[in-house]
């Protein structure tokens, strides 16, 4: 079954579900913010050369945005739940940020020192 074409306003709504600006969106992706306006700006489905199509989307549903196809109830963008996120496959998971790192290692430390 083929995927139906991404419009341009399900683009727009994606970015913004994952907090994402287009100079982000576009350092993610390696495609230029002119281009990633032009992708938004369209009427209809997203133009634009293929691999850079590819890029966009790409970057939006490894952030958890699962695009929705012409259902009745007209096409959209969602977020996924955590749990329908994770994949389980290496390197998969999200890095801990050096704050949670810090955290933990002084829990430990706590813990263990009674």
């Amino acid at each position: 079954m083929a995927k139906s074409a991404i419009l341009a306003h399900q683009l727009k709504a994606a970015r913004a579900l994952a907090r994402l600006d287009q100079q982000e969106l576009s350092n993610r992706s390696g495609v230029s913010v002119p281009t990633i306006k032009r992708m938004e700006a369209g009427d209809g489905p997203i133009r634009g050369n293929y691999e850079n199509v590819a890029a966009v989307v790409g970057v939006l549903e490894a952030a958890g945005i699962e695009f929705i196809p012409e259902n009745g109830g007209g096409p959209g963008a969602r977020l996924r739940t955590a749990a329908t996120t994770s994949t389980g496959a290496p390197g998969s998971a999200s890095k801990p940020s050096a704050k949670t790192a810090t955290a933990k290692k002084k829990r430990g430390r706590s813990i263990s020192g009674l």
